[in-house]
């Protein structure tokens, strides 16, 4: 365990930061943007130390829902985030993306006339990104 605050897991201006940079070093056309597409909640602790935990959206939304802990959207980093008490006494932070935040990076894809993009899940189920998908983006699989 570390002693670590809770934040976004890729806020939209450090994202297109690194866009910016990027598209002024490699061809657009080799450049896919990776989309990190799962929840991380983060446990504290009495000692001040911290335990991140990943998992799926729709857990997320479960435990949001379990423990009545309304979801917030940050404006600034385009997040959804909210806030819960385990039974064990201990409060937790979760941050993830949901449509609002995803379409966001989906369209970054467009503006900046990259290659493409890909998320990053392994195995995880985010509904609202697959649903949107087809969407906007012509699907190729290698």
């Amino acid at each position: 365990m570390a002693r670590r605050t809770a934040r976004p897991i890729a806020p939209i201006d450090q994202v297109r930061a690194t866009l910016d940079y990027a598209v002024k070093t490699v061809p657009k056309q080799k450049l896919f943007l990776g989309i990190a597409m799962y929840a991380y909640d983060w446990t504290y602790f009495p000692d001040g130390k911290t335990k991140g935990t990943a998992y799926s959206q729709n857990r997320a939304i479960q435990i949001a829902t379990q423990h009545w802990a309304p979801v917030q959207y940050d404006g600034r980093s385009a997040s959804p985030h909210f806030v819960y008490t385990d039974s064990s006494g201990h409060k937790h932070e979760v941050w993830f993306e949901d449509a609002r935040s995803i379409i966001k990076k989906y369209r970054l894809v467009h503006e900046y006339g990259i290659r493409g993009m890909g998320g990053w899940k392994l195995g995880l189920s985010f509904p609202q990104a697959e649903e949107m998908l087809p969407r906007m983006f012509s699907i190729v699989k290698p």
